[in-house]
């Protein structure tokens, strides 16, 4: 993989180059896509400060877990030399979008369920610096796609699941159907649609996205050799994603059973759904075999 690449004369590490890319490109979906019941204003700054305290969330989080390692360090310089745990990206940046639509009094829902999808684009180009980066890997393994990476320094000599290619391939298929769910949802007329006044179904494409990503990728920490380990291969990050799946999945069926439009709700789950296993089939298929090609 690439871990550093040369830019116009310069060296560049290939994550923060991605991060970077990241940021751009979520901004410009997020302004591009957006619903014109909701102001441009709104979804600009609604943007700017989740991106800005999702980047806080993670690498607060990476501080906290491996506190023992800045038991020296000022802030700033912990700061500086952090990386970065996704989870605490949603935490943060969540809490904030809420603190934001309360301040311009719009249910936080509505802000959530458009929200929501971008925070997986942003997941699959971040993806991609982990997996050029080395960093994220995961256990080994002989699958014709493992590969030794290069993380830290360190060449890895025994072949590794990539992790990181799978969760790029689930944050695309994520995407791809909550879009597909959130603009149904969207089109049914009455209080189904984004209404300010009228916001009780709200929240179905937002619980849609964590229950998908948490289900996913509680199955693909197995596989990653990094982590707090609790019990055997169980780790810290299978309870909290257990959690958001739980909470994500109770939510979503209450939602869903105190609606008016029950039975066409669950025909646009169930082809969300379908999207998502023929997102993920695709992307599988064509992301794996291009790691295969490079390994060899």
């Amino acid at each position: 993989m690439f871990p550093k690449i040369y830019l116009l004369g310069t060296i560049i590490d290939t994550y923060n180059l991605c991060m970077v890319t990241s940021l751009i490109t979520t901004l410009i979906a997020v302004l591009m896509l957006r619903p014109k019941e909701i102001a441009f204003k709104y979804i600009f700054w609604a943007t700017i400060i989740v991106l800005f305290f999702s980047l806080l969330g993670a690498n607060l989080l990476f501080i906290i877990i491996h506190a023992s390692e800045y038991n020296w360090q000022s802030i700033e310089d912990a700061f500086k030399t952090s990386g970065v745990a996704y989870l605490g990206a949603p935490i943060l940046g969540l809490f904030a979008l809420w603190v934001f639509s309360r301040c311009v009094k719009i249910p936080f829902l509505v802000l959530a369920d458009y929200a929501a999808p971008f925070f997986m684009l942003d997941r699959v180009i971040g993806r991609i610096g982990c997996l050029e980066y080395g960093c994220c890997y995961g256990i080994p393994s002989n699958l014709p796609w493992a590969y030794p990476f290069n993380s830290w320094g360190i060449v890895q000599i025994v072949p590794r699941h990539p992790t990181q290619a799978y969760e790029l391939i689930y944050t695309l298929a994520i995407f791809a159907s909550a879009r597909y769910f959130y603009k149904k949802i969207k089109s049914i007329s009455g209080a189904f649609a984004i209404n300010y006044k009228e916001a009780r179904s709200s929240g179905m494409t937002f619980f849609y996205v964590f229950f998908c990503y948490s289900l996913l990728r509680f199955f693909n920490e197995f596989l990653r050799a990094e982590g707090s380990f609790i019990y055997g291969a169980v780790k810290i990050s299978h309870i909290v994603l257990a959690i958001f799946a739980i909470i994500s999945a109770i939510c979503l069926f209450t939602i869903i059973k105190k609606s008016t439009a029950k039975n066409e709700i669950l025909k646009i789950l169930k082809i969300a759904v379908i999207r998502l296993a023929l997102w993920f089939v695709v992307s599988s298929v064509l992301i794996l075999f291009a790691l295969t090609l490079y390994r060899k």
